[in-house]
């Protein structure tokens, strides 16, 4: 360790700029992970373990609260829980009524709300104490980096393209869903005066894959068994009714 932190200072003394530098550190720490064996950082993957569990969490809240947002969007996912409402229109309507009212609709988007608000917060708090070693900034290099095909969307969210259409979710068809943003906020960059970049206001979206809650897959395979992590919505409290 004290030959590695006399190095950087060499680094130092030699001309090398605070860019080169942390270029440096990370060229080393990526070493240190591709040749350690995986105990090594068991801490780390952990909290990535964690970490990508929540963004998956977060992705399922989004996608159900995009669809209840609409006045008549619920209906993707009772008439899947509901066969006999496919009968006839005028009593379908009034059974749709009964079984999930427009003061439910609200109720059920506030608790989603408050439920995503607080996977931000935790997300938020367990950065601070994340392990920093060549692990985290591996994954967060993948997290908040840019994808190659300069869409915006990060190199995770590309790397899990063929598994979300393996899995018969968007990526496989052409519909594009997974393209969308599914949220968006601005926020404060404080910027690193080290390597010379300055605090500003930037935008930042949140992409994701589908989930038991996209809509779009609801009615492409007719199947919708709501994401055990998110609170049940009303209809679903309520019980299935088939009659």
């Amino acid at each position: 360790m004290f030959f590695i932190v006399g190095f950087w200072k060499i680094l130092e003394l030699l001309g090398c700029n605070s860019l080169q530098i942390f270029r440096a550190k990370l060229w080393w720490a990526n070493l240190k992970l591709r040749l350690l064996p995986r105990w090594y950082y068991k801490e780390a993957r952990d909290y990535i373990d964690w970490h990508y569990g929540k963004l998956r969490d977060a992705h399922a809240v989004l996608q159900r609260m995009r669809q209840l947002s609409h006045v008549h969007g619920a209906e993707v996912y009772i008439y899947n829980l509901h066969p006999n409402l496919h009968t006839r229109a005028a009593s379908r309507n009034a059974r749709l009524g009964e079984i999930y009212p427009d003061r439910d609709r609200q109720d059920d988007l506030r608790i989603l709300h408050a439920k995503f608000r607080h996977i931000l917060k935790e997300l938020t708090l367990e950065t601070d104490f994340a392990p920093r070693n060549a692990a985290t900034w591996e994954y967060w290099k993948y997290c908040r980096g840019d994808s190659d095909s300069g869409s915006g969307r990060d190199r995770l969210w590309d790397e899990r393209q063929p598994a979300c259409a393996t899995k018969g979710g968007c990526c496989g068809r052409y519909c594009g869903c997974c393209e969308q943003a599914l949220y968006q906020y601005t926020t404060r960059y404080s910027g690193n005066q080290a390597l010379g970049l300055t605090s500003r206001m930037v935008l930042r979206k949140m992409y994701g894959h589908c989930t038991a809650e996209c809509a779009c897959c609801v009615i492409t395979h007719g199947v919708y068994e709501p994401d055990p992590y998110l609170p049940a919505p009303t209809f679903i409290a309520r019980g299935r009714r088939d009659d």
